[in-house]
């Protein structure tokens, strides 16, 4: 009896090992894990730095180390970079911002020369690689399934000493002054990321220039919801494919349906707010606005922008290259009758390029979301010529550009020491 059961556990770990190792997985696959998710950047206040009760110093260490040490954890969820140099991809921009409490208490957890001037703003650090205290924060890839992440420092220190002489002086080392007659201090702590971000989705869609025939040759069909038109009557509405699990954004494409036509197609493209965060207009990140309360007003929130394409198949391409539309082009207002200056070459390179013929969508972007976080986009196929052909599946691209906030709190104590 042993003998049968060794035996069969055998057999058992022999099929499961052959099904282990002759599995592969697709790029298919792979491309879809890594756009797939419903958030961007995420923020921790790592552990023990700072620790929940800090004790101000004695006068004999003052100015000979930091009293207090703030570090932050940034963590790419999603599928775009922040302020990265990888070749051949875009990527956006973004800054840290520390908050939250009284700075004539907590002293000099900025560079000198961001707090030595009267503008708010300039106590950020940005997300840049390239930069003197923060670093750039990858998204996931088909090489980086989990996504990058960095440590963000307060007070910050420059990353390499060697290029510290090209960087803004420390304003010495981090104080806590509390006033005469206080013994405690209790502020909440407040770390806000504001940057850049896209959203892709490619669905597959089925173009039928004459959906109401009835062949059995079709290579694809239109059509499986909507019964509100009677009994045995058919529909030519559906959901496409490849849009479950979100986009690897915090500005999610949720559905897609689809209404077919004689001639046309029209498509109903529903976008919403999944990232627990804020939508902010571009501007306010290309202006570091964002995340400072006092410089923005309600119409800096939750308005993205949109391109939505799709190959014209009778167009007639340049070089036979396909066609395109520099991702800047379609960049929101900074006023209601001025656009935002458009980027340098340099920095139009890390724009997407986006392919295809533009659908005819409403509303014009930039649109605004719902008080639900959400908004429908309405695109129809007009200009296009599908005369003569038969149904065949084809993407259609839709892009989505947009500023957003995440933030963080950690209430601390801090007592006096005498």
């Amino acid at each position: 009896m042993k003998k049968k059961v060794m035996i069969i556990l055998l057999i058992l770990l022999f099929i499961s090992g052959c099904g282990y190792f002759g599995s592969k997985e697709t790029a298919s696959d792979i491309y879809t894990r890594y756009h797939q998710g419903t958030r961007g950047l995420e923020l921790r206040f790592v552990q023990g730095a700072p620790p929940p009760i800090v004790y101000d110093q004695e006068e004999d260490y003052i100015g000979q180390r930091d009293e207090i040490n703030i570090l932050v954890e940034v963590r790419n969820r999603g599928a775009f970079d922040i302020g990265t140099m990888v070749e051949d991809r875009p990527y956006g921009e973004g800054y840290i911002l520390l908050h939250g409490y009284d700075e004539t208490i907590i002293q000099n957890l900025k560079p000198f020369w961001m707090i030595s001037g009267f503008d708010p703003t300039l106590g950020i650090i940005p997300l840049d690689d390239i930069g003197c205290f923060g670093d750039g924060v990858e998204g996931k890839s088909k090489y980086n399934a989990e996504g990058g992440y960095t440590v963000i420092e307060f007070p910050p220190k420059p990353k390499i000493p060697a290029i510290a002489t090209g960087c803004p002086n420390i304003a010495g080392y981090s104080q806590i002054v509390l006033p005469d007659g206080v013994d405690y201090y209790k502020p909440n702590l407040v770390a806000t990321a504001c940057y850049e971000y896209y959203t892709e989705a490619s669905p597959m869609v089925c173009i039928d220039p004459d959906p109401y025939a009835e062949r059995t040759d079709k290579a694809c069909r239109v059509g499986g919801i909507g019964t509100a038109l009677g009994k045995g009557a058919k529909s030519y509405v559906a959901a496409v494919e490849g849009i479950a699990g979100g986009q690897g954004a915090p500005l999610t494409i949720t559905n897609v349906e689809e209404e077919a036509m004689p001639g046309r197609a029209q498509f109903k493209i529903y976008v919403q707010n999944t990232g627990g965060g804020e939508v902010m207009g571009l501007d306010t990140i290309y202006g570091a606005r964002c995340g400072f309360n006092s410089l923005l007003t309600y119409r800096d929130f939750d308005y993205f922008n949109y391109i939505v394409t799709m190959q014209d198949p009778k167009a007639i391409l340049p070089s036979g290259e396909g066609s395109w539309i520099p991702w800047d082009l379609y960049r929101e207002r900074v006023s209601p009758t001025s656009w935002k200056p458009w980027r340098t070459f340099t920095e139009i390179t890390k724009a997407f390029i986006v392919t295809g013929k533009q659908l005819d969508c409403d509303p014009k972007p930039p649109v605004r979301l719902d008080s639900s976080g959400r908004a429908i986009i309405y695109c129809k196929t007009a200009g296009f010529d599908f005369y003569g052909l038969s149904a065949y599946k084809t993407p259609i691209n839709i892009k989505l550009s947009y500023g957003y906030m995440n933030s963080v709190s950690m209430p601390i104590e801090i007592r006096s020491s005498s």
